[in-house]
């Protein structure tokens, strides 16, 4: 009988492991900005949120983009006063230029598209 029972409840674990690998999350990354090295674009890795918003401190900013895996981004920049500044485009990940003294509030946006897949960015300069 406890066999049986752990046998049952070992099968449910892979199921539930399995399951939650083939889970579609979207768009996942990470973004470098000052003295946050490695900030998740979206907390927590099975997120599956088509918006997000981060903070970013004045100087070189990089957004990456880790999932999907393969493929080419298409980046959407859209500098709405906020200080942000695109420098390059590149495959999986973008880099900006972010400038000190702007008015709180402001947000650039960043639209990337991978796979058929879509995340929002709103981008805040922070000082």
């Amino acid at each position: 009988m406890k066999r049986t029972l752990f046998i049952s409840m070992l099968l449910c674990l892979c199921a539930l492991v399995a399951n939650a690998q083939t889970q579609d999350v979207g768009i996942q990354g990470y973004y470098v900005s000052g003295h946050i090295q490695h900030g998740e674009l979206k907390v927590g890795s099975d997120d599956p949120r088509e918006f997000t918003q981060i903070g970013v401190y004045p100087g070189r900013a990089e957004i990456h983009i880790t999932q999907p895996e393969t493929g080419t981004c298409t980046f959407t920049f859209y500098n709405n006063s906020s200080g942000c500044t695109l420098q390059s485009r590149y495959d999986r990940y973008v880099v900006l230029n972010v400038n000190s003294g702007v008015p709180s509030g402001r947000a650039a946006i960043l639209e990337v598209e991978c796979e058929g897949k879509y995340l929002k960015i709103e981008i805040y300069p922070m000082n």
